[in-house]
Formats: C-alpha cells, structure tokens, sequence
C-alpha cells in the first residue's frame, strides 16, 4: 500500500479514493489516524470519543465519496471535516447550540480547548520539571483559539492558510493569533524569542527555544 501510494499528489490519491479504490482511503487512514487521534485526544481529554469521531468521519467520507469534491491537500481537508465533527459532538455533551455561537465569540463557545502538560517540554534530560510547567502553565493561559492555532502551526507544522481552513477562520486572524499568543509567551518569560523562519516540526522544539533562550 505504501509503495503504491509513495510519491502520488494529493489529487491523485484523491482521486483513487473517489473512484471507489480502498487502498486509498486504507493508506489516507494509515498515514493521517495517528494526527487525528493526536489532535481530537488534545481537544476532547477523551480517547474513546476521539476513535469513534475518526471511524464515523472515515465512514461518511467513504459513503459519500462521489459527491466530495476535489481536495488539493488531504491532511488540512481532514483536520477540518475532522475537527467539525468533533466539535458538534462536544457541542452536544455541553448542552451547546453551536449553530447559534458567532464564531468570533469564543468566550461563548468554550468546546475546543487545547491545554498542555509539563511532561510534553521534558525534552532534554536537564530540563527540571518546575522549567516544563512553567511553560506548560504559560501556554495554557493563552486563549482556546490562540492555543489551537498555535499547537497546530507548531505542533502539527501546518501553514497558516490550513490552519484558517481548519478554524473556520481568515488567515490573517491566524496569524494574529499566533504572534499574540507568542507575544503573551514571550512577555510571561520575560525574554526575546526568534522562532526560526522555515517553521518548527513539534511544539516541544518551540519549548526547546523559549527554555533555550533564557
């Protein structure tokens, strides 16, 4: 399956997957289930809600595939079919009316809420345990939004503009977001930090950085 699909585009292996190919959604599954999990168990705090949110998405993909339409990047497209699913759920076991939440109100809609542990920023053998939360207490004063959009661009190494697709949001809002919440990071340790320009594969490196920087 692998060596099938190594080193077809996005709209090939789309496409394959329109047409009824079951290797295609089997490889999408293989390769992006471990990003879904990540994410959904981040926002929800639930693995056994995230596993059945990622079957039940994989299942309307498939039953619906001839009416989806083409997708140029198959990872943001998921996240964000993903993450609506996930919401409507979590909407739900809060007793939430997404449909009447403006979506620049986030202090109404508290259903995404991405929160960091000390034990993610242990990631060298010298960093004391008081360092990791400190930062992990730093992250988590930062906004739902500012902190989803910051794990993903970081964490997950999207691109601004996926990470608008995935938000429901303008790029620019994201970018907004993601400097301010930087900022805020920044300010609460009292340092200068140059985040590299060609972006960071893990949050825990972006750790790596603020700790490094002191």
């Amino acid at each position: 399956m692998d060596k099938f699909y190594k080193g077809k585009t996005d709209p090939e292996v789309w496409q394959a997957f329109q047409e009824g190919d079951n290797e295609a959604i089997c490889w999408m599954m293989q390769k992006f289930y471990p990003l879904l999990y990540r994410y959904g168990v981040k926002v929800s705090g639930d693995p056994d809600l995230t596993k059945d949110c990622i079957q039940e998405l994989f299942i309307k993909l498939w039953n619906n595939r001839g009416q989806l339409g083409q997708v140029k990047a198959i990872k943001p497209y998921l996240l964000t079919a993903f993450r609506r699913r996930l919401v409507d759920v979590l909407a739900v076991e809060q007793n939430y009316a997404r449909t009447l939440v403006p979506a620049d109100r986030e202090d109404l809609f508290p259903a995404v809420a991405i929160s960091f542990s000390p034990e993610e920023f242990l990631i060298r053998a010298q960093d004391d345990l008081s360092t990791s939360r400190q930062l992990a207490q730093a992250l988590n004063k930062l906004t739902n939004r500012q902190r989803e959009a910051i794990y993903l661009r970081y964490y997950e190494n999207l691109e601004y503009t996926n990470i608008a697709e995935v938000m429901s949001l303008k790029e620019r809002s994201v970018y907004n977001l993601v400097h301010e919440g930087l900022n805020k990071l920044r300010h609460e340790f009292g340092m200068a930090v140059s985040l590299l320009s060609d972006g960071l594969a893990a949050l825990a490196l972006l750790a790596y950085l603020l700790l490094a920087a002191a």
